[in-house]
């Protein structure tokens, strides 16, 4: 098989780069495309996995892919783009197809991070279009089933894990497992747009002062989760607000977020998919919970996770090595008791594969 991942943003880039070196580990070949400029993100992982299948990495629109001789190659596509343009980009596939008189390749999508509740069922439904969808874990299975069980052809579904992350860090990259010794250091991860309300980002970064003047024996970094200008401010902070922080909070750019982690003593996030990367590797964590739980922030799926605590209810950053560890039972649902999502995508195209791909 010959597979096609398509992202339109960054941080979907890198991960289409870990599931196609999974899927490369299958003996398959696939090949990363790319709408946004691939940074240094991508990829901590080897590309072309020895002896296996290859990857492959092209940056080109999504009407330049649909205009190439590759599309018609593909034995599978996988379409992590925003769910609102998925419909438009399939039907125009499919319509290439039938004036190539080819039958088209199945197409299979989902959301790139784990979602829940509402959140996931407005991402899922302009994706009802595709051939198979791809969700995380129990948890995603069980709502994708409750909002289809009534339908007289619902889409087939499958769960691939976290597969936006790496398993593991690479070797030597997880630092100081259980409780950390000192120097520790607390990672921040920063989000584009968050918190929504106003005057809460500088009441955020106000609280982490004061926790980090505190705590002298702590480096505290605010990291972005995402590709961020450099005139833009971390967490839409007002300047003056920036320059009051003690000298030992400091920022930084998404670029080594996998390293960065697996460094850390601690990690807190409002919503951030990267907190799961974070729990997976045994990080003390924290989703922040000041704000409510709000669909808009993002913090829907966390509510049965165990970790969700006010900033201003920590009272030293010690405090955070002896918080609770997340909801192991929560977690697996989520998506991280699903170690095969590779192969179990790979079987799930199998039975859908055109006839070109068997021969």
């Amino acid at each position: 098989m010959s597979i096609i991942l398509l992202a339109d943003s960054n941080l979907g880039a890198y991960a289409c780069t870990l599931l196609a070196n999974e899927l490369a580990q299958e003996h398959l070949d696939c090949l990363v495309v790319t709408t946004e400029r691939i940074s240094s993100l991508v990829s901590p992982l080897p590309e072309n996995p020895a002896g296996n299948g290859r990857v492959a990495q092209l940056n080109c629109s999504i009407n330049e892919l649909l205009l190439s001789s590759l599309i018609l190659k593909a034995t599978a596509i996988g379409v992590f783009i925003r769910a609102s343009n998925v419909e438009t980009f399939v039907t125009n596939y499919r319509q290439i197809c039938q004036l190539n008189a080819q039958r088209p390749a199945p197409v299979f999508s989902g959301p790139v991070f784990p979602l829940a509740g509402d959140t996931l069922i407005e991402d899922l439904l302009p994706r009802m279009c595709c051939d198979l969808l791809c969700l995380h874990g129990e948890r995603q299975l069980e709502e994708a089933h409750d909002l289809m069980h009534r339908w007289p052809n619902p889409v087939p579904t499958v769960a691939i894990g976290f597969w936006f992350m790496p398993e593991a860090p690479e070797t030597g990259g997880l630092v100081g497992v259980g409780k950390p010794d000192s120097p520790h250091t607390l990672v921040v991860l920063a989000q584009k747009g968050l918190p929504k309300l106003k005057g809460a980002a500088e009441r955020m970064l106000r609280l982490l002062g004061q926790k980090a003047s505190a705590s002298p024996h702590w480096q505290v970094l605010i990291q972005t989760d995402h590709t961020q200008s450099e005139k833009q401010l971390p967490l839409n902070a007002d300047q003056r607000v920036l320059a009051e922080l003690p000298t030992n909070i400091s920022f930084g750019a998404s670029g080594n977020l996998p390293i960065v982690l697996g460094r850390c003593s601690a990690c807190i996030t409002i919503s951030s998919p990267w907190i799961y990367t974070a729990m997976a590797w045994g990080r003390a964590v924290v989703v922040m919970a000041d704000h409510g739980i709000r669909t808009d922030h993002g913090s829907v799926p966390f509510s049965s996770s165990g970790v969700m605590h006010r900033l201003d209810s920590i009272t030293a950053l010690d405090d955070l090595l002896e918080m609770p560890i997340v909801n192991s039972n929560w977690l697996e649902k989520m998506g991280w008791g699903v170690h095969d999502g590779a192969s179990q995508l790979v079987k799930a195209l199998r039975t859908r594969a055109k006839p070109e791909a068997s021969q």
